[in-house]
């Protein structure tokens, strides 16, 4: 049984350069909770063998707008954040 159910219309993938790891940004344009009016967007690092899964939490529920891995790959970083009009 999978851990995570997720549901999303759109996805993104970036694997880690050694192809052992991989990031999956979901995002879906309603939100379920009804908490955000930007809809709803996950991030999970996932290994390539199965052992390892979890879904990233960030200390606010907001968008996610990009992600990378850092560039010797032990680590990556999350741009996130509600950008409100001026």
């Amino acid at each position: 049984m999978p851990k995570y159910v997720l549901y999303a219309e759109k996805s993104q993938i970036k694997w880690y350069s050694l192809g052992i790891q991989v990031l999956v940004l979901t995002q879906a344009d309603v939100n379920s909770t009804n908490k955000s009016y930007y809809g709803q967007s996950e991030l999970y690092l996932l290994s390539a063998a199965g052992n390892f899964d979890c879904r990233t939490t960030l200390d606010q529920e907001s968008p996610i707008h990009d992600f990378a891995w850092s560039p010797n790959s032990k680590g990556f970083g999350v741009v996130y954040g509600c950008m409100y009009s001026v």
